[in-house]
């Protein structure tokens, strides 16, 4: 049986390595020193706004599809996302706490709430992931084709400010395997214009260490010159 398209698989997968990322870089940082303080917080701020994107898209593009198919799992995914929106809050609360700090004590407690604020977060946050990948998906694949849904997928990424589509780019390519993100390249290849591939190609392998770059492009490589 060939697996459908979920359209979650992707763009979770660049959610979970920024969520990761993220909470790595709260956990080894000093938050007495301000320069990586300033930092790791913007990038916990990046979070905070790339989820609060991702839950209006599904709110606004997703759920929709099955409303009238499935009204009371709708409802519990949508009231799913505002234990997610207050608890965002939480973290920006606890973000806003820490830059009012002015003494050593006082940052590294502030820091260790922001820690802890973030890893509730995370938690709810993957569980919620799989919940939808796992619960939404198959009411939507009883009701629409993988074309339908590929379609429905570029429409998401076309309605998205230039600036909040490329960070999600960024972490997809980053949180993908090697064979998600040959089947990415090479649908981007297949349908998109040239330069849209190329620079989607030049992102890669900014992003990802050389060998594992030049692994995918011998593969890219090849199929190319099959396909001639």
């Amino acid at each position: 049986m060939t697996p459908r398209y979920n359209p979650f698989t992707q763009i979770h997968k660049g959610l979970r390595a920024l969520l990761y990322d993220t909470a790595l870089a709260l956990q080894h940082n000093d938050f007495n020193n301000e320069r990586t303080t300033a930092l790791v917080a913007d990038q916990v701020q990046k979070v905070l706004w790339l989820f609060e994107g991702h839950a209006h898209t599904e709110d606004s593009m997703v759920f929709p599809l099955i409303a009238q198919h499935a009204p009371g799992l709708v409802a519990d995914f949508e009231a799913q996302h505002e234990k997610d929106h207050a608890l965002g809050q939480a973290v920006q609360d606890k973000l806003e706490a820490l830059a009012q700090c002015q003494d050593t004590v006082s940052r590294e407690m502030a820091g260790t709430a922001l820690q802890q604020a973030f890893e509730c977060f995370v938690a709810f946050n993957l569980e919620h992931m799989v919940m939808e990948e796992t619960l939404v998906a198959p009411i939507i694949w009883q009701h629409y084709s993988d074309e339908a849904l590929h379609a429905l997928t570029g429409e998401i990424v076309r309605s998205l400010p230039a600036d909040k589509n490329e960070q999600y780019t960024n972490w997809m390519i980053l949180g993908l395997n090697d064979v998600e993100l040959i089947q990415w390249l090479t649908g981007v290849r297949q349908t998109a214009p040239s330069f849209v591939f190329d620079s989607l190609c030049t992102t890669a392998q900014q992003l990802l260490k050389e060998s594992r770059w030049q692994k995918l492009q011998q593969v890219l490589q090849t199929s190319e010159a099959m396909a001639c």
